[in-house]
């Protein structure tokens, strides 16, 4: 073994074409993988993830369902050439 130390970037790569060789690509990606330290604070931003409120979700949910509801109701409507102007309509007043 040779005690000289290349610089950083050639002992990296010599170290990826080791691992590489002894575990194949897909063992040398998840040896990598369980050593990476990573960036950020996880717990911290999990929170800030889930702050929403669960009944503000199941709201927009139901916001979403009933405007696909709507645009169905139109489409069927047009389909059937029922004259309904979705706009003029006292519904969304």
């Amino acid at each position: 073994m040779n005690d000289d130390y290349d610089p950083t970037n050639e002992l990296r790569k010599k170290g990826m074409d080791v691992l590489t060789k002894a575990l194949g690509p897909v063992g040398m990606a998840k040896f990598l993988q369980q050593h990476e330290i990573g960036i950020g604070d996880y717990t911290q931003e999990r929170k800030n993830w889930l702050k929403e409120d669960i009944d503000e979700i199941i709201g927009e949910i139901k916001k979403k369902i009933f405007l696909n509801n709507v645009v169905d109701f139109a489409q069927t409507l047009k389909k059937d050439k029922v004259d309904f102007d979705i706009s003029s309509s006292d519904f969304f007043k």
